[in-house]
C-alpha cells in the first residue's frame, strides 16, 4: 500500500473541516481531496496480506468511523465519487474502492447483510471485507440473540482471517488493540480474543440446551485450535470450561439418577392409586350389582304373587274337575321355581371351586346356598307332582271320560226314541182332532147353506168370515201344540247326563 495513504486522508479531514468556506467551495474542496484519495487507494489493487497491510487498512476504518459518525452531512459527497469511480474502475481497481465504499456505508448505517454478502462472493479472498461481514454478524447477534448457526459463522470468518494473516501478524496486532484503546471498539485487531470469545459463546448455547455432548464436541475444537493453544492468556478459560463441562456431566448424571428414582417412586404412587382405583371401582361394581339383583329378586317376586293371584282366581272360576287343586300347586310351585332361579342367576358370588369344574361349583352352590337347596327341593315335588299326574290321575281321567261319554250316547239314544213315540202320539192326536173339526165344519156349512139358500150377498160374506176365523183358530192351535214339541226335544237333547 502507499504509504502516503495517512496524507490523502488527512487531506479529506481538512477538507470537511473548512467551516470557514461557503458551501460551494467546501463542497469542491471535499471533491477534490476525495478524488486524490481515490487515485491512492486504486494502487492497491487486488488483496494480498502485502499490499493490504492491516497497520495501513487500519487507518481506513478510523478515518471513515469518524467520517460516518461525525461528517454525515459530507458523507454523500465522498459515497457519490467512491460509486463514480467504481463504475469507471478496472477490475483490479474495484475491490479498494469497493471496499472503501462498504466501509462508509456501514459506519453510516447503510450497509445491509445482502451487500456485503454479494462482496464477500466476489471477493471471496479479502479478509478485510470477511472482518467487516463479522461486524455486521456481531451487531445482529446482540439484538437478536446469539444462534448457532450466526455463532459458527462469525467464528468462520475471524478463523479464515486469522488463517490469512497468520498467527504472529494477528498477535502483533492483537497486542497494539490492547494498547490502542481508543480505537479498540472501531477495528477489531484482537480478532484472536474475539475468536475465542464467539467459541466460548458456542459452548455456552449448548449448555444452555443441556446438549453436553454438542459442549464437549466445541471444547475439543477450542482447545484443539492452535492459535489458541499458542496464547497462554486463553489456557485458564479454556481449563475452566473444562472444569465447567465435567460439573455439568457429574450434575447431568446425579439429576438422571435423581430423575429415574422420582419416576420409580411415581410409578410406585401410580399403581397405588391405580389399585386403589381398581379396587373402588370394583367395590362400586359390586353395590350396583347387589342392588340390581335385590330389585331384580323383587320384581320377580312381585310378578310372581301377581301371576299367582290371577292364575289361581282363573282356575277358582273355572272349576268343574276334581284336577283343580292340582293344578294350582303344580302352578305354585313352578312360580317358586321361577323366583329362586331369576335369584340364582343374578347372585355374583363367587366360589372357591369355579374352577374345579361345572359339578365342583354345583356341589359347592348347593352347600352353601339355601336357594339352592329350596329350588331343588321344589323341582323334585315338581317332577313328582307331574309323574303322579301323568300315571295315575290322567288314566282315571280317561276313564270317567269314557264312562260320560258312553252314558251321554246312550241317553241321547233314549230321549230319541222317546221324542219319536211322543212325536207320533201327538201328530195321532191333533190329526183326530183336525178330522173332527172339519166334519163338524162341514156339517155346520151344509146346515147354513141348506138354511140360508134366500139370504143375500151380505149373508155370504159372513159366513165366509166365519169360517176364516174358525181355519185361523186351527192353525194357531196347531203351531201352538208343534212349538211345545219342539221346545222340548231341544230341552231333551242338550241337557247334560247327570251321574
Amino acid at each position: 500500500m502507499p504509504i502516503n495513504i495517512s496524507n490523502k486522508i488527512d487531506a479529506i479531514f481538512d477538507a470537511l473541516g473548512e467551516n470557514i468556506l461557503n458551501g460551494d467551495e467546501r463542497e469542491q474542496k471535499i471533491i477534490t481531496a476525495t478524488k486524490d484519495f481515490i487515485i491512492t487507494i486504486k494502487k492497491m489493487g487486488r488483496y494480498s496480506i502485502q499490499t493490504w497491510n492491516p497497520e495501513e487498512t487500519w487507518e481506513l476504518w478510523i478515518a471513515f468511523d469518524c467520517i460516518g459518525g461525525s461528517h454525515q452531512d459530507s458523507a454523500h459527497i465522498i459515497a457519490q465519487e467512491l460509486n463514480m469511480a467504481l463504475d469507471k474502475a478496472t477490475n483490479a481497481e474495484k475491490e479498494p474502492i469497493a471496499f472503501t465504499l462498504a466501509l462508509l456505508d456501514y459506519f453510516s448505517q447503510r450497509l445491509c447483510p445482502a451487500d456485503i454478502d454479494k462482496l464477500s462472493l466476489t471477493f471471496q479472498q479479502n479478509a478485510e471485507i470477511g472482518l467487516l461481514g463479522a461486524r455486521l454478524l456481531e451487531q445482529k447477534i446482540n439484538i437478536f440473540g446469539k444462534t448457532e448457526a450466526d455463532l459458527n459463522q462469525i467464528v468462520g470468518i475471524l478463523k479464515k482471517v486469522i488463517g490469512t494473516w497468520g498467527y504472529r501478524l494477528v498477535r502483533k496486532h492483537s497486542v497494539n488493540a490492547i494498547n490502542q484503546t481508543k480505537y479498540n471498539n472501531t477495528y477489531p485487531f484482537n480478532i484472536l480474543t474475539l475468536a475465542f470469545e464467539y467459541d466460548c459463546k458456542k459452548f455456552a448455547l449448548a449448555t444452555e440446551n443441556h446438549d453436553l455432548d454438542k459442549a464437549q464436541a466445541v471444547l475439543n475444537e477450542i482447545t484443539n485450535y492452535v492459535p489458541y493453544q499458542n496464547s497462554s492468556e486463553l489456557t485458564l478459560p479454556c481449563i475452566m470450561m473444562r472444569e465447567s463441562l465435567t460439573a455439568m456431566k457429574h450434575s447431568k448424571a446425579l439429576d438422571e439418577a435423581n430423575r429415574q428414582a422420582l419416576q420409580h417412586m411415581t410409578d410406585q404412587i401410580d399403581g397405588r392409586i391405580n389399585n386403589s382405583e381398581t379396587k373402588f371401582k370394583d367395590d362400586v361394581n359390586k353395590i350396583a350389582r347387589d342392588n340390581n339383583q335385590k330389585t331384580i329378586e323383587n320384581l320377580g317376586v312381585f310378578s310372581a304373587i301377581i301371576t299367582f293371584i290371577i292364575t289361581a282366581a282363573l282356575a277358582m272360576f273355572k272349576a268343574e274337575s276334581a284336577m283343580s287343586p292340582i293344578y294350582m300347586i303344580t302352578i305354585g310351585l313352578i312360580l317358586i321355581v321361577f323366583i329362586l332361579t331369576i335369584q340364582l342367576t343374578t347372585n355374583t358370588k363367587k366360589t372357591e371351586a369355579k374352577d374345579q369344574g361345572v359339578v365342583a361349583a354345583f356341589k359347592d352352590m348347593l352347600l352353601t346356598d339355601k336357594k339352592m337347596i329350596i329350588l331343588s327341593i321344589y323341582t323334585i315335588l315338581i317332577a313328582v307332582t307331574i309323574a303322579t299326574s301323568s300315571f295315575i290321575v290322567e288314566p282315571r281321567k280317561q276313564e270317567v271320560e269314557k264312562l260320560i261319554a258312553s252314558a251321554r250316547i246312550e241317553l241321547n239314544a233314549q230321549s230319541t226314541l222317546k221324542l219319536e213315540a211322543l212325536k207320533t202320539e201327538i201328530d195321532k192326536i191333533l190329526t183326530d182332532k183336525k178330522n173332527e173339526l172339519d166334519n163338524e165344519i162341514n156339517s155346520k156349512t151344509e146346515i147354513f147353506k141348506t138354511s140360508l139358500d134366500g139370504i143375500g150377498t151380505n149373508a155370504q160374506q159372513t159366513l165366509n168370515e166365519n169360517v176364516a176365523q174358525a181355519n185361523t183358530a186351527i192353525n194357531i192351535t196347531k203351531d201352538n201344540a208343534i212349538k211345545e214339541i219342539s221346545q222340548l226335544h231341544a230341552k231333551i237333547n242338550l241337557a247334560p247326563p247327570q251321574l
